[in-house]
């Protein structure tokens, strides 16, 4: 699998799976990677959602269209970058960027809970899992 950066790390997922660890809720960096997820679970015989729950993040539009459709994170790009047109041209001149002072804004991001999530009621498993490089 491949996404516009290139390869997506994904061998981490049936190894995850054969160790036994159990997780609940794995939270994917982006779609692809939840995509990707989707099909290791499903091949591997885990009911999604009632067993696990996946969820990406960037809300591309492929997400409505996996089975079940999946739940993510829209990061509120179009936000983001309506922000970044509307800083005055003084900040966008990178010549001037570090003499400038630091600026937060906030886009805010929205879940958008779909059928590879649910609110089905079960103990929650915390793990920390680090993919191979």
């Amino acid at each position: 699998m491949r996404s516009e950066s290139g390869p997506v790390p994904t061998a981490w997922q049936p190894r995850l799976l054969r160790t036994g660890v159990r997780f609940d809720a794995p939270f994917c960096c982006n779609d692809v990677t939840a995509t990707r997820a989707l099909s290791v679970l499903e091949r591997s015989g885990v009911a999604v959602p009632d067993d696990v729950a996946p969820a990406g993040f960037d809300d591309i539009g492929s997400a409505l269209f996996t089975s079940p459709s999946q739940a993510t994170v829209d990061s509120r790009r179009e936000s983001i970058a309506r922000r970044a047109v509307s800083l005055p041209p003084s900040r966008m001149d990178l010549a001037d960027f570090r003499e400038l002072p630091g600026r937060c804004a906030s886009a805010g991001c929205v879940l958008r809970v779909r059928g590879s999530s649910s609110a089905a009621s079960r103990p929650c498993h915390l793990h920390s899992v680090t993919p191979d490089p």
